[in-house]
């Protein structure tokens, strides 16, 4: 899948293994080989471990090393060279569950708040905004891919109500790159998943 949809859009896939730090230095040195500098960086690898407190240790690793530490690699990477050129682009692929939280997946949900989510996309737009550097932090909710499919029954029901296509994500982030946004917010409408978030929230 990855080769067609590359092959359609005159790209290159490049198999790598976004849990670990010499497979992000695969990648970005690989783009640099073939195209020369990297100006914009989409930082969209992730991983959905359901779970609830009991989830195993494997699942809490998974989702850190490609939740947070695949995106905390491809900056150090890049943003020296952003720096250094006064200018460039890193665009998060978040989700609602970093805004809010998800109901029975603790891995992704802390995740997605973590490094990789809101927080270290914030964080990068805060530190280096003056330097050139633009930060994107998409958060859409349901998104009909491969994800959504697998998420389960559970999962289905929470998002599948409200769930868009990538090329809406595409389309909304286009837009917040020319109103020079950081958050980005594609999904119009609240599905099960941000109404439960929003009702913890004010039960608490």
């Amino acid at each position: 899948m990855p080769r067609a949809s590359a092959a359609r859009t005159g790209g290159v896939a490049v198999a790598c293994d976004a849990s670990t730090k010499a497979g992000v230095e695969l990648l970005i040195g690989t783009a640099r080989e073939l195209a020369g500098p990297i100006d914009a960086y989409c930082a969209n690898a992730g991983v959905a471990r359901a779970g609830l407190v009991d989830v195993a240790e494997n699942a809490w690793e998974v989702s850190w090393q490609v939740n947070v530490m695949a995106h905390v690699r491809a900056s150090r990477a890049l943003i020296p060279q952003w720096v250094a050129q006064g200018h460039g682009m890193f665009v998060s692929t978040v989700s609602a569950a970093g805004l809010l939280t998800i109901p029975g997946a603790a891995p992704y949900a802390v995740t997605k708040h973590g490094a990789y989510a809101y927080a270290y996309a914030e964080w990068l737009f805060m530190t280096y905004a003056d330097a050139g550097v633009r930060v994107h932090a998409v958060c859409p909710q349901g998104v009909r891919t491969q994800m959504l499919s697998d998420s389960g029954p559970a999962g289905k029901e929470l998002m599948q109500e409200s769930a868009i296509e990538a090329d809406d994500v595409a389309a909304a982030l286009l837009a917040a790159i020319e109103a020079e946004q950081f958050l980005v917010l594609p999904t119009a409408r609240s599905g099960p998943c941000m109404r439960v978030a929003r009702l913890t929230l004010i039960a608490g």
